[in-house]
């Protein structure tokens, strides 16, 4: 290995100490590499941040990838990665540039990042720029915020929806996976097959607001008590993942939550200590949780939404197939990547460790 390429190692190991362009500098790169600006505005500004090995572009420059407009100018995006990551970098792969960002941790994006990336995606939805703006805090690393295919509400959310008896619900078959749950003596089952399409069910479940949560690409549903901060909050989609795991958003203040966690991440209540409460759910087969709550009543088919709500319909290719959709950089190889595990939560004091 010769010296030029131990000193890359050596800067990419390290936090910048100083920044290479100044905050003025750095302002005017932003402009060129956001969406609204003149295409012959961008060379230009990749060339710069080539001539000073700015690192901090590198997390921009991997979100630029995937809205690059045409062949040449990705290429060239490709090649100013190149320079700031270094020749092992997989510059050539979107997924894995975002797993590569996703281990170096010290890595920092440079100042005004936050509100860069909110104006990069707002040509998809004008919202995103509201979830993604300058000054709002943050409990994660927004370089691992990726846009998951779809706008803010793009699978539309539940609110108090139709329930009927279990005796009404003869489309659903014995072996089909629901979502049960029972509150003050309340059982509601909420089939999978819906949930597929909708993601998030906002109810009032035994007297209390609750919020079902559901992450299709991780397999994963958690029930929420809705209440928190002091006010009952509805959640909905808003079409941002981090590390393949989908953030929800209240409507309240348009903070975006972990699904798996019930933190507030990005926005007006991140940081303040806000945390939803968690609430018994089981997955199970309708045949099942019929048996034991014979009383229960059953999401029905009328949502309000004109959807396929057949087995498998939403995401049954998606389940079968062997890798994840999105990119994660964070693996273990004892299981297969969609393998289902259960997790224990220890108790701290004053919450879940």
């Amino acid at each position: 290995m010769g010296r030029a390429a131990g000193a890359l190692i050596l800067a990419l190991a390290l936090p910048c100490a100083a920044a290479p362009l100044s905050d003025a500098a750095v302002k005017r790169t932003l402009h060129a590499l956001s969406p609204y600006a003149e295409s012959a505005a961008r060379e230009p500004a990749l060339r710069e941040i080539a001539r000073e090995d700015d690192k901090r572009f590198i997390a921009p420059l991997v979100d630029l990838m995937r809205f690059a407009r045409g062949r040449d100018e990705l290429a060239r995006i490709v090649e100013t990665l190149r320079v700031l990551a270094g020749p092992r970098a997989p510059v050539h792969d979107w997924s894995e540039m975002v797993a590569w960002v996703g281990v170096r941790k010290t890595l920092q994006p440079p100042p005004g990042y936050l509100a860069w990336k909110g104006v990069l995606h707002s040509p998809i939805d004008p919202r995103f720029a509201e979830f993604l703006r300058e000054g709002l805090p943050s409990t994660i690393r927004i370089e691992e915020v990726q846009w998951g295919g779809v706008r803010s509400d793009g699978i539309p959310a539940l609110v108090n929806p139709r329930m009927t008896a279990a005796a009404e619900a003869r489309w659903l078959a014995d072996g089909d996976a629901v979502f049960g749950v029972s509150l003050n003596g309340d059982a509601r089952a909420y089939p999978l097959r819906i949930l597929d399409w909708h993601e998030m069910a906002n109810d009032v479940v035994g007297g209390v607001p609750v919020a079902l949560a559901y992450c299709t690409l991780c397999g994963s549903g958690v029930l929420y008590d809705a209440r928190a901060g002091g006010r009952t909050l509805e959640f909905a989609s808003s079409g941002f993942l981090f590390r393949s795991n989908k953030l929800m958003f209240d409507r309240q203040t348009s903070t975006l939550w972990n699904h798996l966690t019930g933190e507030p991440a990005v926005g007006q209540l991140a940081g303040t200590g806000v945390q939803l409460r968690r609430l018994p759910l089981v997955v199970t087969s309708w045949k099942l949780w019929r048996r034991q709550h014979p009383q229960t009543r059953v999401l029905s088919l009328d949502t309000g939404h004109a959807r396929p709500y057949n087995a498998g319909a939403a995401y049954g290719a998606y389940f079968a197939s062997q890798g994840t959709m999105f990119p994660v950089w964070q693996r273990s190889h004892a299981l297969h990547e969609k393998a289902r595990v259960f997790t224990l939560l220890a108790r701290k004091r004053g919450g879940l460790a």
